[in-house]
């Protein structure tokens, strides 16, 4: 245990970090989504209402190694590693500039998913119902969610969105 107040190890500072910028866009000029690799964080610490000044930021994803200290409060995360399908860990941790003994000794994590491609859906009609079924590269099948818009043949349009047990 150490007293912060007479230890030679600066207090460390507590890191926030929320995403402002997903991985995902929309691309241009034609229909879909297509992975940037590209992620945007806003940066600061528990201590300092004012955000990020004075503090510098590291960031790991997916466990690899940690990388160069980056000024705050924006930090950009580019990598061909959120390219990839799935589910992808960002790990941020802060520390005041230049001075080791105060880095966070834990870490903030941000989850990011990346799945460009639309699931393949189906329908059915069964005994007077339209049954809806899809599969997904990276969404499971118990998440996927249906959007309907049925038009009444009267000029009245109906929607609905529902998540359906598969």
């Amino acid at each position: 245990l150490t007293d912060r107040g007479t230890s030679a190890m600066a207090s460390a500072v507590t890191t926030t970090a929320q995403i402002i910028e997903p991985p995902m866009r929309r691309k241009a000029n034609a229909a879909g989504w297509e992975a940037t690799g590209r992620v945007v964080l806003a940066v600061g610490s528990e201590e300092q209402t004012g955000g990020a000044r004075g503090l510098e930021f590291q960031v790991s994803i997916d466990g690899f190694a940690w990388g160069a200290f980056q000024d705050g409060p924006t930090l950009v995360v580019e990598s061909p590693i959120l390219k990839i399908l799935g589910e992808h860990r960002i790990l941020v941790r802060a520390r005041k500039k230049g001075d080791y003994r105060s880095l966070d000794t834990g870490s903030v994590e941000a989850k990011v998913v990346v799945d460009p491609i639309a699931p393949r859906v189906s329908l059915r009609a069964v005994e007077g119902e339209v049954l809806f079924d899809a599969a997904d590269e990276v969404t499971g099948r118990e998440a996927i969610e249906f959007a309907v818009r049925v038009d009444d043949g009267k000029g009245g349009i109906a929607t609905a969105t529902h998540a359906f047990a598969i």
